[in-house]
């Protein structure tokens, strides 16, 4: 994955995620016991739209997030998701 794609894979990840949380709040009440399986959920799917291959385990997720997070380029873009 290129540094452009992994840029529009957080894009596309922060809206899948908002989506998701609004969904997930209007109807599941007070149970949040799946938290880091809905990120990774909704991950894999950001992944599938991207046209990459969503089958993906835990390790494969933490490669790909290791491989740009010390990116100046990643980190200034994701201060910028921050603020929308």
């Amino acid at each position: 994955m290129t540094t452009e794609d992994f840029k529009i894979y957080l894009e596309l990840f922060s809206k899948n995620l908002k989506i998701a949380k609004t969904e997930y709040t209007k109807n599941i009440k007070g149970y949040y016991g799946e938290a880091s399986s809905f990120n990774f959920q909704i991950g894999l799917q950001t992944l599938l739209e991207l046209g990459y291959n969503p089958i993906q385990d835990s390790n494969t997720i933490n490669s790909m997030f290791s491989k740009f997070i010390e990116n100046k380029e990643i980190k200034d873009f994701m201060k910028t998701l921050k603020e929308k």
